[in-house]
């Protein structure tokens, strides 16, 4: 989720919690992409065979087929509430104008 106070995005995800920016947010967001569209025969489905590069040279996390729909669905669910804030702040500045 985007935190207005460090204008970061905080994702905790199995046992990982990463703080990335914006921009890493983007990349991160494009890496899962990129793999979900990949279709894994039936055993391998929960094989640990997907690496996506974090923002540390020395890290990779790697993930199932079926985590990986999940991570998915969380960055899905953060966007989508990013969207519903920008909209209602927008609603809040118009109204404040209208007054």
């Amino acid at each position: 989720m985007h935190c207005n106070e460090c204008n970061c995005y905080q994702l905790a995800f199995g046992v990982l919690v990463l703080n990335m920016q914006c921009d890493e947010f983007i990349q991160l967001d494009a890496y899962v992409e990129y793999h979900r569209y990949g279709l894994p025969s039936p055993e391998d489905e929960n094989r640990k065979q997907i690496q996506l590069p974090l923002f540390s040279n020395h890290s990779l996390m790697v993930l199932t087929y079926t985590e990986l729909r999940i991570l998915s669905q969380l960055f899905e669910h953060a966007k989508a509430c990013e969207e519903t804030e920008k909209l209602l702040e927008e609603l809040s500045i118009r109204k404040q104008d209208d007054q």
